[in-house]
This record gives structure tokens, C-alpha cells and sequence, in this order.
């Protein structure tokens, strides 16, 4: 913490990011960058997925789209500034734009550890109470157990942040992080009783919430774990508990993520590696999570080879169309250049056929999209038979 006279409100403050890795910012740019392409493009990739596949209109996928939501606005809300820093060395936040950021990304890492927990009762439910799993986990009780988990979340981190803005710096506090993490902005502050209050607030809240949905987690799993075993077919016990392996890994990746963190908090460890630890912790959830689920989830496998016959079957049609609709724009080209010779500099200008041109692509970008949809909620067997090269309308049909 720091000594300091300074007692006016504080305006900015310095994020020093690592101070060890001042000389490497261009790697450290293009290594985030591509973590944050990642994570956005995979996340996005199972939202789609479960909205367009009725298949996966299921309330266990209907909490995924929710995780994939806040893991998207999680790394939103410190990677773009940490790119900023690396790239341009924009070091400087402002404090409200500090204490946001603090708020958001706390707030969603509550929200990301709350939801973990709604979906191992919703895998309890399904494996241990599967005859009344249809009428408990209903559409209307999923959208209240998400927004239970969202509201509840979003609260917890409010007095810890306030009081912070509340506590005394210097003019230019230097923050030793890549973002405003609570305990890196208190540790900024001017030494005094409510800073170090604030570093044990912050403590006891993050053990709070880590531990108290821990133990409802593995609660949960003793109990389906004592289900699975009670299942006399070895098939039926393997795929009980092939339906919530992935959210155990998931859970487990989260954990691990969270105990890194506190072993570089409490061991005496250097700032980069503390620092690390708490980068790893912000993106290492949001970028294996859509990989988990991609890769041991059939149902999520089976959606992602529909959804990618649906995408060519789409770029295949949208490109016909375009290359229809720019014939029709070229003749009118032609007519104008043949027909009105005199008034063909002045119709045709620039501006005139740049915007022929995008109403062609705008309007045949359009034209497959009803047909693909509609066709995406047919029923199709698990290993339908396409009698064609590629995905055509007619032969998927």
C-alpha cells in the first residue's frame, strides 16, 4: 500500500501490467488478441448453436448459453483495455472507468460460479429425479433459477467495490495488475485501517462465494454419483454419466483456475506470476468451456455438424443469388450505357454503383435465410444421409 499526503478525489490510475514483461508487449498483444478471437468465436459458435438446433432446447443447453454469455462479457470487460495497454501503452484508466470494470468483472465471476451451481441441479434433477424432471425444470423455472443466479451475482460485489472508491490514493496510484482487480486497487490506496479492512472484506467475500457454491456443487455430484452406482446396467450408468462429465471438467478447469490464484496470492511468489494467475483465471474458463462442451458433449457435436452443413448450405445459396442479382445489376449497366449514352456519366457514378452493388449483397444475403431456418427445425436422424457433394437445400430437404 502506499504512504501519500494527497487527499483530493483521484482521477486516473496507472496500470502497470507486467512489470517484467515491459520489453515484450507486441507477443503479449498478439497472444491475448488471439485468446480473445478465440474465446469469442467459440462462445458464439454454442449460442447459435443452441438457439437454431431444436435439439439442444433443453434447459442444461439453455445454461450453457447463459455461461457462454458471461464468459463473453467477462474477457470483454478486461481483455480490449489489456490489448490497448500492450498495443498503443494505454495505461491510463479513469477512476470511474476503473471501479466499473472492477464491479463488471467481479460481478460476472460471481455470476460464472452461481451458474455452475444452477447446472449441477439441473443434472441432479435430471439423473436423480428423472420422472419429475420435465415438470421441475420447467421453461419458466429455468428462466427464474438464471435470473436467481444473474440478480444475486451482480449484487454481491456492489459494497466491496463502493467502499473502495471511498478509500484514499495518491494522485497517480499505481495499480500492479493488468485490470482494476479489487485487491490490486486497494493495495494502490494510501495506507491506512479502511485499506486494510478492504483487503479483508475482499478476501472473505471471494472465499464466500468460491467455497459456499463449492460445496453445493460436490453436494450435488455425491448424490448423483450415489444414483449412477445404484443403475444395474453398465450402459445406463455410462451414459448417466456421460450427461454431466463435461460440466464436472468444467467445474473442475474453474476451481483449479480460482486455487492457482490463491497459492500466488499467499505464497510468496513474484507480482508477475501473481499477476498471471489472475489473468489464467480470467480467460481460462471463458476458452476451454465452449472446447469441453464441443468436444465430450454428443449433443453439442451433433449440432455443430448440422449447424455447419446450415452455414455452407447458406453461403452456398446467398452466393447463387448475389451472383444473380449482380447479372441483373450489370444489364442495367449495359441498358443505361446503350440506351441513355448521354446521361450514363451522371446515373452512373461512383457513389450509384457502389450502392447497386450492396443492395445486390444486402438483398441476396436475405433471400435463404427463412428457408435454412425453417428447414434446421425439421427432425433429422443422428446420422442422416445428404445424396449430394455438399449440402444443397433440395438433397438436405
Amino acid at each position: 500500500m502506499e504512504n501519500c499526503n494527497f487527499t483530493g478525489p483521484v482521477q486516473y490510475f496507472f496500470l502497470v501490467g507486467f512489470p517484467n514483461l515491459q520489453d515484450h508487449q507486441f507477443p503479449l498483444f498478439f497472444v491475448f488478441l488471439a485468446f480473445y478471437l478465440l474465446i469469442l468465436a467459440s462462445n458464439l459458435t454454442i449460442i447459435v448453436a443452441v438457439v437454431v438446433d431444436p435439439e439442444l432446447h433443453k434447459p442444461m443447453y439453455f445454461f450453457l448459453t447463459n455461461l457462454s454469455i458471461v464468459d463473453i462479457l467477462l474477457t470483454t470487460t478486461t481483455i480490449p483495455k489489456m490489448l490497448a495497454m500492450f498495443l498503443i501503452d494505454s495505461r491510463l484508466i479513469s477512476a470511474l472507468g476503473c471501479f466499473l470494470q472492477m464491479y463488471c468483472f467481479h460481478g460476472l465471476a460471481v455470476t460464472e460460479t452461481f451458474l455452475l451451481v444452477v447446472m449441477s441441479y439441473d443434472r441432479y434433477e435430471a439423473i436423480c429425479n428423472p420422472l419429475h424432471y420435465t415438470v421441475r425444470m420447467t421453461k419458466r423455472g429455468n428462466i427464474q433459477l438464471a435470473a436467481s443466479a444473474w440478480v444475486s451475482a451482480l449484487l454481491v460485489p456492489i459494497p466491496a467495490v463502493v467502499q473502495s472508491s471511498q478509500l484514499v490514493y495518491r494522485e497517480m496510484p499505481r495499480v500492479y495488475h493488468c485490470f482494476c482487480d479489487h485487491l490490486a486497487v486497494v493495495q494502490a490506496a494510501c495506507q491506512n485501517s479502511s485499506a486494510i479492512f478492504q483487503t479483508f472484506l475482499g478476501f472473505t467475500i471471494a472465499m464466500t462465494v468460491s467455497f459456499v457454491p463449492l460445496l453445493l456443487v460436490s453436494v450435488s455430484y455425491i448424490y448423483i454419483i450415489l444414483s449412477i452406482l445404484r443403475i444395474n446396467s453398465k450402459d445406463g450408468r455410462s451414459k448417466a454419466f456421460s450427461t454431466c462429465s463435461s460440466h464436472l471438467i468444467v467445474v473442475s478447469t474453474y476451481y483449479s483456475s480460482i486455487a492457482m490464484a490463491y497459492v500466488s496470492y499467499r505464497a510468496d511468489m513474484p507480482l508477475d506470476v501473481h499477476i498471471m494467475s489472475n489473468v489464467v483465471f480470467a480467460i481460462l474458463t471463458p476458452l476451454v468451456n465452449p472446447l469441453i462442451y464441443t468436444l465430450r458433449n454428443k449433443d453439442v457435436k451433433s449440432a455443430m455438424k448440422r449447424m455447419a452443413c446450415f452455414l455452407q448450405m447458406y453461403g452456398f445459396h446467398f452466393l447463387t443469388v448475389t451472383e444473380a442479382f449482380l447479372l441483373a445489376v450489370m444489364a442495367y449497366d449495359h441498358y443505361e450505357a446503350i440506351c441513355n449514352p448521354l446521361h450514363y456519366p451522371v446515373k452512373r457514378s461512383r457513389r450509384m454503383n457502389i450502392q447497386l452493388a450492396a443492395i445486390a449483397w444486402l438483398m441476396a444475403s436475405m433471400v435463404p435465410i427463412r428457408s435454412i431456418v425453417e428447414m434446421s427445425y425439421l427432425g433429422f436422424s443422428e446420422r442422416a444421409v445428404v445424396y449430394h457433394c455438399f449440402c444443397d437445400h433440395l438433397a438436405v430437404a
